[in-house]
């Protein structure tokens, strides 16, 4: 099973390679990213989940998973029990924009919920690109998390 498991990943990464290549000599012009929450083994340890997508065909063109610290009621608790846990999420989402400068035009535009952190991130590698924020909102389509229809 592990084997099997390693060679199904290998072929998706080389899927998922092919397809961002396409870009490299016609980059895009418009992305859309969000970040999305979950937990790793219990609530009191969340992780932050940075995922770009082309917003025509909705294909993903790179996410980056980082550490968070717990909030709200879970706080506690979760330092009681797991230590503080650095906030990781900034670097995270200068890895995503790093591994998007490739396959991205540089005065492209960029639709996102109203993240304030997003804008300072965005500019450090797109500095000429439009950043577009809308309102957070329902998942428009079940499976998709926080990614928006806009």
């Amino acid at each position: 099973m592990s084997a099997k498991l390693k060679y199904l990943a290998n072929q998706a990464r080389l899927r998922q390679e092919k397809y961002k290549a396409r870009w490299v000599k016609d980059p895009l012009i418009e992305v859309q990213f969000d970040d999305l929450e979950t937990s790793e083994h219990s609530k009191c340890k969340p992780l932050s989940v940075a995922l770009a997508v082309d917003p025509v065909t909705r294909k993903i063109l790179g996410f980056q998973v980082s550490r968070m610290p717990a909030r709200g009621l879970l706080a506690r608790t979760s330092i009681a029990k797991y230590g503080y846990r650095k906030d990781e999420r900034s670097a995270g989402w200068h890895a995503l924009f790093k591994s998007l400068k490739p396959l991205v035009h540089p005065g492209a535009l960029f639709y996102s919920d109203q993240n304030p952190h997003y804008p300072r991130h965005l500019k450090s590698h797109f500095e000429n690109a439009a950043h577009c924020a809308y309102p957070g909102g329902r998942g428009c389509i079940v499976g998709q998390g926080e990614l928006k229809k806009l």
